[in-house]
């Protein structure tokens, strides 16, 4: 993947400078420890390399009391608005898994959160388009 190509698509008209500061470096490090698949990973270091913000927490449980309503993959937080990223490996094309997704994803719960699906085959350069929509 070209990353100076897909920051340029994906920013015409937004001067973005990649923060790798230690800070940052440090929640890279932190977000990649998180990540339970390559998929995760390829997703979160396209990101990262494409220099958008990082989200602000990985595999983090939503729950409402004791009731775990869903795990994202990552979240973000930006002024009280919050998107729930989900990136979907080859099983998650079972239909019970498949079901179980959209069951949890759809609750009333979730309404907090803008939810952004990633499947496997979905291409990497759409999926960070939207991210970059939904950022804005």
């Amino acid at each position: 993947m070209d990353v100076a190509l897909l920051r340029t698509l994906l920013t015409a008209g937004v001067s973005l400078i990649p923060d790798h500061s230690p800070s940052a470096e440090d929640l890279f490090e932190e977000l990649l420890s998180t990540c339970e698949s390559a998929l995760e990973r390829n997703f979160l270091e396209a990101i990262y390399q494409a220099g958008f913000p990082l989200p602000d927490g990985g595999e983090e449980v939503i729950a409402e009391g004791d009731e775990k309503i869903a795990r994202p993959d990552f979240i973000y937080r930006r002024g009280g608005h919050s998107i729930a990223i989900f990136v979907d490996g080859p099983d998650h094309e079972r239909e019970t898994i498949e079901r179980d997704d959209m069951q949890k994803r759809g609750r009333p719960d979730l309404r907090g959160y803008t939810v952004l699906s990633i499947g496997y085959r979905d291409s990497l350069e759409e999926c960070i388009r939207s991210l970059s929509e939904l950022l804005q």
